[in-house]
């Protein structure tokens, strides 16, 4: 009896394995498409929702639908495979804000689902998965985003403003108003728990109060006189003594703060504490004789050419400036920027006369900068524009603005600052 030759079921063996071992390939590569895509699908999630709550934040709007098609244009610049994924105005919703640890419940909260599978259209590919059947593959992501208040700021203008109190006048606080509490007159700064008596972006339940308010920072004359702004008039502004490395002082500091940012973070003071001495990081800011006429004018034509130069306000229907806008190709526009609000009655407490002391800054607003009273063309019935000096009353909207987090600050209720997040 012969022997069998066994070379022949070798080559069945190898053939065998490399079945196998091709079938294995052909999983790792649709496999690791679909992690790509994966991957990709989140990207363009997280950039719908950010966008979103950055509009949401920062544009001055309630306009849903308007949040809706900018997280459809940033999903969509964010492609999925090589092809722009499908969003839909349904797939962006505003549901409360999912509990997250350390922040507070809040209602404006966005959501985004994207998709590349067969229910809308556009699957992803399959490169072996024909060999086994399968032509196509899907993926989904979905991202929630939020504005979070924030408590700091590292491009502070060098402007200063007293806060809003309870006036006991007919028609109660206006920018000309003057702090008198022999008169009634109170003021009580904000705190987490509490907005106080002073500007906020808006109320408990969300609804605007000081958004879009139409302001002057009257710089001309500090101090008590005739024909000079009184120091605890609404709209007088104390000039904030500001680092900025860039210049050695003086007006170019002032200059250069105004048209660029100072070198130094500045946070909200917290709850209590009494600014006896200058630390920014705390809210405790000195302050000079401010500067005027063509400096601050000049200035201010400088920064508006430089930033955003064709954003302009719009009231909102029935010249309702609570509910109007910024019309601008930017988000948020670079004419927003951050100016300190500080408790005067304090200011006035320590015995400073105007051109000099400490002051505790309680809050932070975003400034829309229009220009001065010289140049704004449009201007509230409201507004209170220096009839001797108008080169130096700045001109602006109480607005949001993109802030920073700090430990070292207090929290306010109803802020006009956010840090916008993921939260989910």
């Amino acid at each position: 009896m012969g022997i069998r030759s066994e070379r022949g079921a070798t080559i069945i063996f190898v053939a065998v394995a490399m079945f196998g071992l091709m079938a294995f390939a052909a999983l790792a590569v649709d496999y690791g498409i679909f992690w790509v895509a994966r991957g990709q699908a989140q990207t363009a999630a997280d950039a719908a929702v950010l966008a979103a709550a950055q509009s949401m934040a920062f544009d001055g709007t309630k306009d849903f639908d308007h949040f809706k098609l900018v997280a459809q244009g940033a999903a969509k610049q964010n492609k999925v495979w090589g092809q722009a994924p499908s969003i839909e105005p349904a797939d962006v919703t505003f549901p409360v804000c999912p509990p997250n640890p350390g922040l507070p419940p809040d209602p404006t909260c966005v959501r985004a689902f994207v998709y590349r599978d067969v229910a809308h259209g556009n699957p992803m590919p399959m490169l072996f998965g024909a060999t086994w059947g399968g032509t196509s593959q899907g993926v989904r992501a979905t991202a929630t985003a939020r504005a979070v208040a924030a408590n700091a700021t590292n491009c502070l203008k060098p402007w200063a403003v007293g806060d809003k109190w309870l006036d006991t006048q007919v028609g109660g606080w206006t920018q000309s108003a003057t702090y008198d509490p022999a008169a009634g007159d109170s003021y009580t700064a904000p705190t987490a728990t509490n907005a106080g008596t002073g500007f906020t972006d808006h109320d408990a339940n969300g609804v605007p109060t000081y958004h879009g308010y139409q302001m002057v920072l009257k710089l001309a004359t500090p101090g008590q006189g005739i024909n000079e702004i009184p120091i605890n008039s609404g709209g007088w502004a104390m000039e904030l003594a500001l680092a900025n490395d860039a210049v050695g002082g003086g007006n170019a500091e002032y200059i250069a703060n105004i048209t660029g940012c100072t070198t130094e973070t500045v946070a909200i003071a917290p709850a209590g504490s009494t600014c006896t001495a200058v630390n920014p990081a705390v809210g405790c800011i000195g302050v000079k004789t401010g500067s005027g006429g063509n400096t601050n004018s000049n200035a201010i034509a400088n920064f508006i050419s430089t930033h955003d130069a064709s954003a302009t306000w719009a009231d909102g229907a029935g010249g309702d400036w609570k509910t109007g806008k910024i019309t601008t190709t930017e988000s948020p526009s670079s004419r927003i920027q951050p100016v300190a609000i500080v408790d005067i009655p304090q200011y006035l407490a320590a015995g400073y006369n105007g051109t000099n002391g400490i002051v505790r800054i309680v809050n932070i607003v975003g400034f829309f900068i229009e220009g001065t009273c010289e140049t704004v063309a449009f201007k509230e019935p409201y507004l209170d524009c220096p009839a001797h000096n108008d080169k130096s009353a700045v001109v602006g909207r109480l607005i949001n603005y993109p802030a920073m987090a700090v430990s070292t600050g207090g929290s306010v209720t109803g802020s006009f600052g956010s840090v916008i997040v993921l939260v989910r």
